[in-house]
Protein backbone atom coordinates (compact mmCIF):
# COMPACT_ATOMS: atom_id res chain seq x y z
CA UNK A 1 0.00 0.00 0.00
CA UNK A 2 1.17 3.56 -0.57
CA UNK A 3 2.75 5.20 2.42
CA UNK A 4 1.77 8.27 4.40
CA UNK A 5 4.35 10.86 5.45
CA UNK A 6 4.24 13.27 8.38
CA UNK A 7 6.98 15.67 9.52
CA UNK A 8 7.33 16.80 13.14
CA UNK A 9 8.01 20.39 14.18
CA UNK A 10 11.67 19.45 14.82
CA UNK A 11 12.05 17.84 11.37
CA UNK A 12 11.69 14.16 12.28
CA UNK A 13 10.02 12.36 9.41
CA UNK A 14 7.49 9.58 9.95
CA UNK A 15 6.63 7.28 7.07
CA UNK A 16 3.87 4.67 7.49
CA UNK A 17 3.19 1.77 5.17
CA UNK A 18 0.27 -0.62 5.70
CA UNK A 19 -0.23 -4.21 4.65
CA UNK A 20 -3.28 -6.38 4.18
CA UNK A 21 -1.86 -8.47 7.01
CA UNK A 22 -2.21 -7.14 10.54
CA UNK A 23 0.56 -4.56 10.68
CA UNK A 24 1.60 -1.02 9.88
CA UNK A 25 5.31 -0.42 9.36
CA UNK A 26 6.52 2.93 10.75
CA UNK A 27 9.89 4.38 9.76
CA UNK A 28 11.24 7.39 11.64
CA UNK A 29 14.05 9.45 10.12
CA UNK A 30 15.93 12.03 12.18
CA UNK A 31 18.86 13.56 10.33
CA UNK A 32 20.96 10.65 9.06
CA UNK A 33 19.50 8.19 11.58
CA UNK A 34 16.62 5.84 10.78
CA UNK A 35 14.54 3.61 13.06
CA UNK A 36 11.63 1.30 12.29
CA UNK A 37 8.85 -0.23 14.35
CA UNK A 38 5.75 -2.31 13.67
CA UNK A 39 2.50 -0.70 14.81
CA UNK A 40 -0.60 -2.90 15.30
CA UNK A 41 -3.45 -2.79 12.80
CA UNK A 42 -3.41 -2.87 9.02
CA UNK A 43 -4.71 0.63 8.27
CA UNK A 44 -3.57 4.04 9.47
CA UNK A 45 -6.51 6.29 10.41
CA UNK A 46 -4.72 9.38 11.74
CA UNK A 47 -1.41 10.52 13.20
CA UNK A 48 -0.35 13.71 14.93
CA UNK A 49 2.98 14.97 16.26
CA UNK A 50 3.20 16.53 19.71
CA UNK A 51 4.00 20.27 19.62
CA UNK A 52 7.62 19.64 20.69
CA UNK A 53 8.06 16.95 18.05
CA UNK A 54 9.03 14.19 20.49
CA UNK A 55 5.94 11.99 20.28
CA UNK A 56 3.84 10.72 17.39
CA UNK A 57 0.27 9.70 18.30
CA UNK A 58 -1.28 7.18 15.93
CA UNK A 59 -4.73 5.70 15.48
CA UNK A 60 -4.74 2.47 13.49
CA UNK A 61 -7.34 -0.21 12.87
CA UNK A 62 -7.43 -3.82 11.80
CA UNK A 63 -9.78 -4.15 8.84
CA UNK A 64 -11.16 -7.62 8.15
CA UNK A 65 -10.34 -8.81 4.63
CA UNK A 66 -13.58 -10.82 4.76
CA UNK A 67 -16.14 -8.22 5.94
CA UNK A 68 -14.26 -4.99 5.25
CA UNK A 69 -15.14 -3.76 8.75
CA UNK A 70 -12.77 -2.47 11.40
CA UNK A 71 -12.40 -5.12 14.11
CA UNK A 72 -9.86 -3.44 16.40
CA UNK A 73 -8.76 0.14 17.03
CA UNK A 74 -5.22 0.70 18.26
CA UNK A 75 -3.73 3.84 19.82
CA UNK A 76 0.03 4.07 19.83
CA UNK A 77 2.43 6.73 21.06
CA UNK A 78 5.87 6.55 19.43
CA UNK A 79 8.95 8.39 20.73
CA UNK A 80 12.38 8.57 19.13
CA UNK A 81 14.14 6.18 18.70
CA UNK A 82 10.95 4.22 17.89
CA UNK A 83 9.87 3.33 21.42
CA UNK A 84 6.16 2.55 21.20
CA UNK A 85 3.56 2.43 23.95
CA UNK A 86 -0.17 1.79 23.82
CA UNK A 87 -2.84 4.27 24.80
CA UNK A 88 -5.97 2.38 25.85
CA UNK A 89 -9.40 3.80 25.14
CA UNK A 90 -12.75 2.03 25.51
CA UNK A 91 -13.68 -0.13 22.54
CA UNK A 92 -16.72 0.20 20.31
CA UNK A 93 -15.63 3.34 18.54
CA UNK A 94 -12.98 4.17 15.96
CA UNK A 95 -10.67 7.11 16.62
CA UNK A 96 -10.80 9.20 13.47
CA UNK A 97 -8.90 12.32 14.48
CA UNK A 98 -6.20 13.19 17.02
CA UNK A 99 -5.00 16.65 18.10
CA UNK A 100 -2.43 17.52 20.77
CA UNK A 101 -2.86 20.18 23.43
CA UNK A 102 -0.40 23.08 23.14
CA UNK A 103 1.56 21.83 26.18
CA UNK A 104 1.80 18.27 24.80
CA UNK A 105 0.28 16.61 27.87
CA UNK A 106 -3.04 15.55 26.39
CA UNK A 107 -4.77 14.52 23.19
CA UNK A 108 -8.15 15.59 21.88
CA UNK A 109 -9.64 12.40 20.45
CA UNK A 110 -12.59 12.25 18.05
CA UNK A 111 -14.19 8.80 18.06
CA UNK A 112 -17.14 7.65 15.94
CA UNK A 113 -19.59 4.84 16.58
CA UNK A 114 -22.20 3.74 14.06
CA UNK A 115 -25.59 3.26 15.75
CA UNK A 116 -28.99 2.04 14.54
CA UNK A 117 -30.15 5.63 14.09
CA UNK A 118 -26.98 7.27 12.78
CA UNK A 119 -23.68 8.23 14.31
CA UNK A 120 -22.41 8.92 17.82
CA UNK A 121 -19.39 11.27 17.83
CA UNK A 122 -17.39 11.55 21.03
CA UNK A 123 -14.85 14.29 21.70
CA UNK A 124 -12.65 13.50 24.69
CA UNK A 125 -9.44 14.88 26.13
CA UNK A 126 -7.04 12.10 27.19
CA UNK A 127 -4.09 12.66 29.54
CA UNK A 128 -1.19 10.81 27.86
CA UNK A 129 0.79 10.26 31.09
CA UNK A 130 -2.04 8.68 33.08
CA UNK A 131 -4.12 7.37 30.14
CA UNK A 132 -7.21 8.86 31.77
CA UNK A 133 -10.08 10.55 29.96
CA UNK A 134 -10.28 14.06 31.41
CA UNK A 135 -13.57 15.81 32.26
CA UNK A 136 -15.11 18.22 29.82
CA UNK A 137 -15.65 16.09 26.75
CA UNK A 138 -18.88 16.09 24.79
CA UNK A 139 -20.77 13.97 22.29
CA UNK A 140 -22.74 14.75 19.18
CA UNK A 141 -25.45 12.40 17.90
CA UNK A 142 -26.41 12.82 14.26
CA UNK A 143 -28.30 10.97 11.56
CA UNK A 144 -25.92 12.32 8.91
CA UNK A 145 -22.29 11.30 8.44
CA UNK A 146 -20.16 14.32 9.31
CA UNK A 147 -16.54 14.66 8.23
CA UNK A 148 -13.86 16.64 10.01
CA UNK A 149 -10.88 17.75 7.95
CA UNK A 150 -8.99 19.09 10.95
CA UNK A 151 -9.26 18.82 14.69
CA UNK A 152 -7.52 21.27 17.03
CA UNK A 153 -7.53 22.63 20.57
CA UNK A 154 -7.67 26.28 21.54
CA UNK A 155 -5.81 27.33 24.68
CA UNK A 156 -7.68 29.29 27.27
Amino acid sequence: RPGVVSISPDGTLAFVQSSDDAWNYLTLVQGSQERSVYVPGNRLIDMAWSPDGTTLAMSTVTVSSYTGKATDNWHTLVRWPAAASSLFLAEGRVTERLAWSADGTSLLVLRREITDTGFDLNFNLVDVASNLVLPGGFRLITEEYLTFGRLFLLDR
